[in-house]
């Protein structure tokens, strides 16, 4: 298996990376198709094998699956996480690539969404004209004419002196929409103190102050002591911050743009 999944693919997963391999899209398909079987093949013996599950991402990343490619890279994390394996830091930036190219993919969908809609909707006059209210008819019967029903019946746009969406509402609704796909600050909750960079893999104290564990066991080695209470600290102080790394995760799935940092980690 390891022969299988470590040397087998070795040449197929170099021509997948190749920047000279994108010269013939059709070949570069076809090893990353390559990839994607020998990577099942090898998973139908051993389904958590880390080395399988990341070729599988990066085989389904070369084609564009980002959706499978997350899928297979968020299984390699957390099997690596159990072994420690080397490998995780190159499956957590490739996992943050996938995540990145899928946003950007999405975010340009939905921007020409918006803008497809504000074009179609200054064409058609969005929103419309207040209709005008008819004087009361003063035929048979009485009452009012058709158009004047209509407008009380239908709540028209004018709501009765122009109470309707404004363009300004309208305009307001759109910004909104698009404001989901703006990047901001990441909030310093989900930063490393050392590093002021986006948690990957939080370790807490038993202070109660949560670092990135590799920067954390960096400081340890000349400095035996917490960062920020200088208090005494070795390395059996520290703990993985499960919780606070799940909550990061669910804050990069929520603002996938936030990913980008974690590609050049």
């Amino acid at each position: 298996l390891g022969f299988q999944v470590s040397t087998g693919n070795q040449s197929r997963h170099q021509a997948c990376q190749s920047p000279n391999f994108t010269t013939n899209a059709a070949a570069m398909r076809d090893a990353c198709a390559q990839v994607i079987a020998d990577a099942t093949r090898a998973l139908q013996l051993q389904r958590d094998n880390v080395k399988a599950l990341y070729l599988a991402g990066l085989g389904h990343l070369c084609m564009d699956g980002h959706a499978e490619a997350s899928r297979f890279l968020s299984r390699a994390l957390e099997a690596a996480r159990e072994t420690q394996d080397s490998i995780k830091d190159d499956i957590w930036r490739t996992l943050a690539r996938a995540k990145y190219e899928k946003w950007e993919a999405d975010s340009a969908a939905r921007r020409a969404r918006l803008t497809a809609l504000r074009a179609s909707a200054t064409q058609a006059q969005w929103p419309p004209p207040p209709r005008q209210q008819q004087p009361c008819g003063g035929g048979e019967g009485g009452g009012k004419d058709e158009a004047s029903i209509g407008g009380e019946g239908e709540g028209d746009a004018g709501g009765g002196g122009g109470a309707g969406v404004s363009a300004e509402d309208w305009e307001w609704l759109l910004a909104a929409a698009a404001r989901q796909d703006e990047p901001v600050e990441v909030p310093s909750v989900y930063t490393c103190p050392l590093t002021m960079e986006t948690f990957r893999e939080p370790a807490i104290t038993k202070y109660g102050n949560s670092y990135e564990h590799h920067m954390l066991m960096l400081h340890l080695q000349s400095n035996k002591w917490d960062p920020i209470t200088r208090k005494p600290l070795t390395e059996n102080d520290v703990v993985p911050n499960v919780a606070l790394r799940e909550a990061v995760r669910t804050y990069l799935d929520e603002h996938p743009w936030a990913w980008k940092e974690l590609m050049a980690m």
